[in-house]
């Protein structure tokens, strides 16, 4: 297994760097405080947006409305920084994009940006309905 490992991290660059690791550890240590405030922050703007008149549909686990409440409360003290929504329109998707200049519109940048995607046209195009 060890070899098998070895072969499959050397491949695929699977061992972090010692800057890395000093990076990881040091993000560690605020952790806690950033997720709490990243998730303070959804639930505000999911009832925000709940009540936007543009808006035809929020998911996001900390809303009493949403079908998975329940169960995301028996199993979790926080709702999570990832939220969606739904606008009425492609109109009001493409306007909201034109207007916004944070957060980033994106896929995904991997990083700390906070992004705003559109998975119909983006990540998900392909995909048959």
């Amino acid at each position: 297994l060890g070899k098998q490992l070895y072969k499959l991290q050397n491949a695929f660059g699977a061992v972090l760097g010692v800057q890395d690791c000093w990076l990881v550890l040091r993000g560690l240590k605020t952790l806690q405080v950033r997720l709490e405030k990243a998730s303070q922050t959804a639930q505000r703007l999911a009832e925000f947006f709940q009540k936007h008149p543009a808006v035809k549909r929020v998911y996001y686990p900390g809303l009493a409305d949403h079908p998975g409440a329940e169960t995301h409360k028996s199993q979790s003290t926080g709702a999570g920084a990832v939220l969606s929504f739904e606008l009425e329109s492609k109109e009001a998707v493409k306007k909201l994009v034109e207007n916004v200049s944070l957060p980033v519109f994106a896929v995904s940048l991997g990083a700390v940006e906070s992004i705003l995607s559109y998975p119909a046209t983006m990540s998900h195009a392909a995909m048959p309905k």
